[in-house]
């Protein structure tokens, strides 16, 4: 089964207190990539419902250990890869529409569904107008390992905020 892990907002949580209190226009909001590759999970997951995600369910990690600098994943049962991100500008006064999403190859689901992405959606107003978090993936069952591109790609509201492909070989 397919484990889709990421640490996202989670708006009853404040991530981190925001030093402008002033809401930003909705088009100033813009992503960013702060560091990449394969990650170590710590703590314990929370599952959220994700019917667009091969396994019908997403795990939210207490945190990550960076392991690797690496765009290139080994095809291991277990490794977990991905970025750890910043989205700056999120206006505080408008609910925001974010989408998690991971294009790979074929997978079939646990649903016997054969799919080409995974994907899940966060929704609300943000409490702080920035959020730096952790969107990674890990290949949790053999049907996972096939090689070729995974892209992780987070959007908001309809526009791509942050995208990054990892080769897993």
């Amino acid at each position: 089964m397919q484990v889709f892990k990421t640490v996202v907002f989670i708006l009853v949580v404040t991530l981190a207190a925001s030093l402008a209190a002033a809401s930003f226009p909705d088009n100033k909001v813009v992503g960013k990539i702060v560091s990449y590759g394969l990650y170590a999970t710590t703590g314990n997951a929370i599952e959220l419902p994700a019917p667009n995600a091969a396994a019908g369910k997403a795990l939210i990690n207490a945190g990550y250990t960076h392991r690797e600098t690496t765009d290139t994943i080994p095809m291991s049962l277990g490794n977990t890869f991905g970025f750890k991100f910043r989205i700056s500008n999120i206006p505080t006064d408008v609910t925001s529409r974010f989408k998690f999403v991971c294009r790979h190859p074929p997978i079939k689901s646990a649903g016997g569904k054969l799919l080409q992405a995974s994907s899940y959606e966060l929704n609300g107003l943000s409490p702080v107008s920035y959020i730096e978090d952790f969107f990674t993936y890990e290949l949790s069952t053999p049907a996972e390992l096939v090689s070729g591109d995974r892209t992780l790609e987070i959007w908001r509201n309809g526009k791509k905020l942050v995208s990054k492909t990892f080769m897993v070989k």
